[in-house]
């Protein structure tokens, strides 16, 4: 064989090595493109369909008394430990799994106890069962801090322990809460003035001290438990409660599923937006009116230190140098009660005097009488006030 056909061969040779090598190559090339895309699809598929493979999610929120579980779980306890006296859920948190729910709540008693436990319920077999919590885990539930027995499903076969489904109407609600500051108005005060409202409490109680004057000279009408009307509806997103007494004195409770309630033991303290709003939009002759159905407010709940507060100073200085002294004298010409029958506004110079008839209660027989209130008003919502005497 010649050099030159021997030159041809190799040369073929080379390219069916090189074309095979190339065929290798790029079938070794595919298949790592493949197995990326597969990777690729997979992830893709996971990250759409995530939501199915991850645990359900848990959550921690609190519940309020308006809030049907509240008096559900408020039965179990009352179930459970069978008191001869009242016991109050004080705060509660409700962690919810799949079908099962512990509430985590701090109780108290108007023998001033106080205790942390955690109910655990089964909704599938409505049943429940009841376990002391230490205060530490406690305050680390309210944190989102979760003990890990409570993390996972707790099913409960306990069949002497079923749960009464509980709801309250929206007067029911409003009841419920004043029979509780009622009840703890008398017996566990300090209870009670932690749950004041920020504002209200700083306002109206510059002292503690303030605070358990106000529920001594509340005992008697505390005891009394009448309210006339109870109202509800809604203010900036929260839940208000409002009771009115036979004093004509509105209390309200502030509900929110994020904060704490506020209670506000009157509605004069602190005024609402809505308030404002009315009285600044309003002639003189009925911010006069308003001011003076104040005064009457105050009078009726016994706040002299407000009245103190809002008298001219020259009235004050001359007629009642002391805060005892006024007392006395409202004490003497005006009835506990003060329920206002007619009033009426004529205006003398600055000042606004508002002629109302009060009677001691709302009977046609009550004793009455009239009094001259002299209003002088400020800027913004400030009057000075002064009785004729």
């Amino acid at each position: 064989m010649d050099t030159k056909k021997i030159i041809i061969i190799l040369i073929v040779l080379i390219l069916l090595i090189m074309s095979f090598i190339g065929i290798i190559i790029l079938k070794l090339s595919n298949e790592e493109n493949k197995g990326n895309n597969e990777n690729i699809d997979s992830e893709e598929e996971l990250f759409d369909t995530g939501e199915a493979t991850l645990e359900p999610e848990t959550t921690l929120y609190r519940i309020n008394v308006s809030d049907m579980m509240f008096m559900t779980v408020s039965d179990c306890i009352r179930n459970t430990f069978k008191l001869d006296y009242n016991i109050y859920i004080w705060d509660l948190y409700c962690y919810n799994r799949i079908s099962t729910e512990t509430y985590f709540a701090h109780i108290i008693t108007n023998k001033k106890e106080s205790n942390y436990i955690a109910i655990n319920i089964d909704h599938d077999n409505s049943t429940y069962n009841i376990e002391k919590l230490s205060s530490s885990d406690y305050e680390n539930v309210i944190h989102n801090i979760i003990p890990e027995r409570y993390q996972e499903d707790i099913k409960i076969q306990e069949s002497n322990n079923k749960i009464n489904y509980t709801s309250l109407s929206e007067e029911q609600v409003c009841k419920y809460y004043m029979e509780m500051i009622n009840d703890l108005i008398i017996n566990y005060p300090e209870a009670i003035y932690e749950k004041l409202a920020d504002d209200y409490k700083e306002s109206r109680f510059k002292t503690y001290g303030d605070f358990e004057k106000y529920c001594i000279n509340r005992v008697d009408f505390t005891k009394q438990k009448e309210y006339m009307t109870y109202a509800s509806g809604y203010i900036n997103g929260k839940k208000i409660y409002q009771a009115i007494d036979t004093r004509d004195n509105i209390y309200m409770i502030e509900e929110s599923s994020l904060d704490d309630i506020n209670i506000y033991l009157d509605n004069y303290t602190v005024s609402s937006e809505e308030f404002k709003k009315v009285y600044n939009e309003a002639k003189d002759t009925l911010r006069a009116a308003i001011n003076a159905e104040k005064f009457l407010k105050m009078l009726n709940n016994q706040d002299y230190s407000a009245i103190y507060s809002i008298l001219n100073n020259n009235y004050k200085n001359t007629n009642f140098p002391t805060e005892d002294l006024l007392k006395e004298y409202l004490v003497n010409e005006f009835y506990p009660t003060n329920v206002v029958k007619s009033s009426e506004v004529r205006s003398e110079g600055n000042y606004y005097i508002v002629t109302i008839d009060i009677s001691e209660d709302s009977r046609a027989s009550a004793r009455s009488q009239k009094k001259d209130i002299i209003i002088s008003l400020g800027e913004e919502m400030n009057f000075e006030m002064s009785i004729a005497l």
